[in-house]
């Protein structure tokens, strides 16, 4: 009587799960006609993860994705692929492209993205933000050359300190971890279960460390008058007089996170391409051992010491720079 009871309760319970399963399956697959149905051309999608299987099994990064679809679909000015079962369009065509980032900007504002701010605070800056509070921040931000002063207005000794707490900070914006690599994922893919489990890949050192150095460093500044006409001050106006970005309200976070991405920005720009210039020279010799002997000579010329007047003689190594960067 009980091994039947259990063996028909395990039919029901097969058959409702199979029946979900099926509902489910339809449900995530319904859109994959999308792009077909329009006649765009595109890979075809698969469970679980649409046409981006690649990047979230770190096969292929962003970068490289699109390099391998444009190369696939070179003659096709639109591409369609799916982010799981959203429908993504990929511009093949520069015409095109210049429409949507000029002619036709005001359409195509939003980033396309959802910000997370209970799980990255430092999240909430100008590459992220929706229009209504980018607009306002973009030009009261942008339209200043402040920004070529160090954001947070501190010396971080980074090279004369190994143990700079600024450079242990960058690196773990950069680190290829399982909490970096997760929050990219699920926050970029799976934006509805990264709102469950968000709290779990949250960096709080890194957020409490940007969040406290911007408090710390404006009530400091304000308490003793300090202006240095930077970053920094930049915001300090802004939080003094909030009528300047309209309705936004200008938390702590908020501020926090313009530092930050002018940080992060600055922390790996300059790092790759030291280390992009440092690889292509070690694949020229001839070009390394010319650098090496302008230098050589200079510090010659110097009695071996570094001067600003004997870096700018370098003229060589100047224009090997100029070139790596451009």
């Amino acid at each position: 009587m009980t091994s039947h009871f259990s063996r028909r309760e395990f039919n029901k319970i097969t058959t409702v799960v199979s029946v979900l399963l099926v509902i489910y399956y339809y449900y995530y697959t319904n859109n994959w006609n999308f792009w077909s149905s329009r006649k765009v051309v595109g890979p075809k999608p698969s469970i679980p993860f649409g046409t981006v299987s690649d990047i979230i099994t770190g096969r292929h990064n962003i970068g490289t994705y699109l390099q391998k679809i444009y190369t696939t679909y070179r003659k096709s000015k639109l591409v369609g692929i799916y982010m799981l079962r959203k429908p993504v369009v990929i511009l093949n065509d520069l015409d095109l492209v210049k429409d949507v980032l000029i002619k036709d900007f005001s359409k195509f504002v939003d980033r396309g993205g959802e910000i997370h701010e209970n799980h990255e605070p430092l999240a909430v800056h100008l590459f992220n933000l929706e229009p209504q509070k980018w607009r306002p921040l973009r030009s009261k931000l942008f339209a200043t050359d402040v920004i070529s002063v160090c954001p947070f207005g501190l010396q971080a000794y980074a090279l004369a300190e190994e143990d700079s707490l600024f450079w242990k900070m960058g690196k773990k914006i950069f680190e290829l971890n399982i909490r970096n690599v997760g929050r990219a994922i699920l926050g970029d893919f799976m934006p509805e279960l990264y709102k469950v489990v968000g709290y779990f890949f949250m960096d709080s050192v890194l957020d409490n460390f940007i969040i406290g150095i911007t408090k710390d460093t404006m009530d400091y500044r304000r308490k003793n008058g300090i202006n240095r006409k930077d970053f920094v001050d930049l915001l300090i106006a802004l939080k003094d007089e909030p009528s300047k970005v309209g309705d936004i309200e200008l938390t702590d976070k908020l501020l926090a996170a313009q530092l930050f991405v002018f940080f992060a920005a600055g922390f790996e720009t300059s790092s790759t391409t030291i280390g992009n210039a440092l690889y292509e020279m070690a694949l020229n010799h001839s070009v390394q051992e010319k650098l090496r002997q302008e230098i050589k000579d200079e510090l010659i010329r110097t009695d071996g010491k570094f001067t600003y007047e004997g870096v700018k003689n370098m003229k060589y190594t100047e224009r090997k720079l100029y070139e790596k960067l451009r």
